[in-house]
């Protein structure tokens, strides 16, 4: 709790909000360019950022980013030319609400959704990404896969006394043997980085 006070008094200091509304002005700008992206205005604004603290680039950059995705709805709903590819369907709805003169309206619909999509996306990824952080850690270990399938299938004591099971022969198959061996199941999840090469 504490690095996130810490980040929010990081990002109300006047040095790295003038750095960023900076980045949003230029970000608008680039972004209501048609055929220029976020990805080709972070391009261009990266040798900029090589000067600065950084703290301010990645204000810099963030604001960037983020203005030109939103700043790629201003062609779309006024002349019917998505200026990123994220604008293609406001280019549809959008330009028909300026066609009936509702030109203030659809901007304002087509800002205000991508700024609250934005925050949102950002409050959810705050708050989520401390538990996220732990799943590849615990699923996606691919040293781990054998053993957990040796323990379905039957297999206890880190391959000491298995059954010669269906799973047991694939796995042998598949060239575990190393996890399936007695001795070994503890061994081959602790291997220093010496022993990898």
């Amino acid at each position: 709790m504490e690095t996130i006070v810490l980040g929010f008094s990081t990002l109300l200091e006047p040095g790295v909000l003038a750095f960023l509304l900076l980045g949003v002005f230029c970000g608008l700008i680039v972004g209501s360019i048609p055929g220029l992206n976020e990805n080709i205005a972070f391009a261009v604004f990266i040798p900029f950022s090589f000067s600065l603290a950084p703290v301010y680039a990645l204000a810099l950059m963030v604001g960037v980013y983020c203005a030109a995705a939103v700043g790629g709805a201003m062609p779309a709903v006024m002349i019917k030319v998505p200026g990123t590819a994220s604008a293609v369907l406001t280019a549809i709805d959008g330009n028909a609400m300026v066609r009936r003169g509702h030109a203030n309206k659809a901007l304002g619909i087509a800002i205000f959704s991508s700024v609250f999509g934005g925050l949102s996306s950002a409050l959810v990824l705050l708050f989520f990404a401390p538990v996220l952080a732990g799943l590849p850690c615990a699923l996606v270990m691919s040293k781990l896969l054998p053993v957990c399938v040796g323990a379905c299938s039957g297999c206890r004591d880190a391959g000491k006394e298995c059954d010669q099971g269906g799973s047991v022969r694939v796995l042998r198959f598949a060239g575990c043997n190393r996890w399936l061996e007695p001795g070994h199941g503890v061994s081959a999840l602790y291997v220093r980085n010496d022993q990898l090469f």
